[in-house]
């Protein structure tokens, strides 16, 4: 079957859609080294992305300035989710500029996918997003999940601390990093094992930053 629509990514994020029939589309480059690809789809599922690396000549935005920004959401008890959080605000001015962690306790769905539309606002192109979720926090809808994470601008990178089968997790996996998502999914799949250590953990709860609410 013919592509019915082709997806055009950069440095792995979707930037738009490309009409199948037209020789070339128009797309705004990040003012730094960046990965273009594009991707066929068609109703029977997606092709390997086709890849170009482009290097920007003459002064690239690498000064504090053009940092990127962190948003991250941690789904689930303050033990796990609170721990892996405080673990990511200590990045604010070393890799990233600013750090934004939200601990939500609350994992139905409809919190989870507000927090995320939330964050979906705010990030840009040049951002990175980190969603971790544990425990009962996977009964969050899992479709929707998807399609938000997929849509959702910047680098995207999603932790699961969550007892899955081994054919779910699998399958999982597969689903969300598949090219045409752009996802980077960290589980313990298979025979790998997930270990716990009281020194990672943080024994005095920190008061994590609210998202600002755009105007």
């Amino acid at each position: 079957a013919p592509a019915a629509t082709i997806r055009v990514l950069i440095n792995g994020r979707f930037v738009k859609n490309a009409e199948p029939s037209r020789i070339g589309t128009e797309i705004f480059l990040p003012e730094q080294d960046c990965e273009v690809s594009v991707i066929a789809r068609n109703r029977y599922g997606s092709s390997e992305p086709a890849s170009v690396k482009l290097r920007r000549k003459g002064k690239q935005l690498l000064s504090d300035e053009f940092k990127p920004n962190l948003y991250a959401l941690a789904i689930g008890t303050f033990r796990e989710a609170g721990s892996f959080a405080g673990l990511l605000e200590r990045q604010k001015g070393s890799y990233y500029r600013n750090v934004s962690v939200k601990v939500l306790a609350d994992t139905t769905g409809f919190n989870v996918l507000k927090e995320l539309t939330q964050i979906r606002k705010m990030a840009t192109d040049t951002d990175a997003v980190i969603v971790f979720f544990s425990g009962h926090a996977a009964n969050a809808p899992y479709l929707q999940i998807k399609e938000t994470l997929a849509a959702m601008p910047g680098r995207v990178a999603y932790f699961l601390n969550i007892a899955l089968s081994e054919n779910r997790a699998d399958a999982m996996v597969n689903d969300l990093s598949a090219p045409e998502n752009g996802v980077s999914v960290f589980v313990a799949v298979g025979n790998q094992s997930s270990f716990e250590n009281t020194e990672w953990e943080i024994t005095q709860p920190k008061t994590a930053p609210e998202f600002p609410i755009p105007r």
